[in-house]
């Protein structure tokens, strides 16, 4: 990763973008990713669709080794790693299987980053979600 890592800042969501094939797109979000120490501190904040606030904290090492989540209602274990300088990938598992994979992927000028989510479905298929968050201000 380079000295300055794009992904670091605020990144507001264009409801307009969102392509949901899980789930109900949000109204609106919010996406902040800091760092504090050798951790990415990723919290994300949004309305869902019947307009409840939601909010979500964790942090992650970014090192392509698999390491305890901190919620493990959610996941027992992620996993993330930088693929290029432009995209951040992360996986999350429990008992045993992976339950997920994510992608952010920014854009040449650093200003747009594009969100995939894939799931399992009960029948061995794949859902997925995308969204496109722009670069904001604090």
């Amino acid at each position: 990763m380079s000295q300055k890592n794009p992904f670091l800042g605020v990144w507001i969501l264009d409801p307009n973008s969102c392509q949901y094939s899980m789930g109900e797109p949000p109204k609106s979000g919010r996406y902040e990713i800091r760092e504090d120490g050798d951790k990415l501190i990723f919290t994300m904040g949004w309305v869902d669709a019947e307009d409840k606030p939601l909010e979500m904290s964790f942090a992650v090492l970014v090192d392509g080794e698999e390491h305890p989540f901190e919620n493990p209602a959610l996941a027992d274990s992620t996993k993330y790693r930088y693929q290029s300088e432009r995209i951040l990938e992360s996986w999350s598992y429990k008992d045993g299987r992976e339950l997920g994979y994510s992608r952010r992927e920014l854009n040449e000028a650093g200003t747009i980053m594009l969100v995939v989510q894939q799931v399992s479905d009960p029948n061995g298929g794949s859902l997925q979600n995308l969204a496109t968050y722009h670069l904001g201000t604090a």
